[in-house]
């Protein structure tokens, strides 16, 4: 079953001396604890999963909304929640 979820806009912080690789790693983790919110799991279990999420868009491109999907090889017991 797929499920339908806004998900947030997030932009990294100007000035910061961290590595491109640090900052993605951050972007990230606060994506999934984001999502993970979004969804009522906790941040290590959204780690246990595998997903990935897809744009619902019109021929013309225009985004209304995106689908996250589950593999089958996520844990039943989570992706019920």
């Amino acid at each position: 079953m797929n499920h339908i979820y806004y998900l947030a806009d997030l932009r990294e912080t100007k000035g910061n001396d961290m590595s491109n690789r640090q900052l993605e790693e951050n972007r990230e983790a606060k994506y999934d604890r984001i999502l993970a919110n979004h969804l009522g799991i906790t941040y290590s279990e959204i780690g246990e999963l595998e997903w990935a999420i897809d744009a619902n868009k019109s021929r013309d491109e225009h985004i209304y909304s995106y689908l996250l999907k589950f593999s089958d090889g996520s844990p039943i017991n989570i992706t019920k929640k």
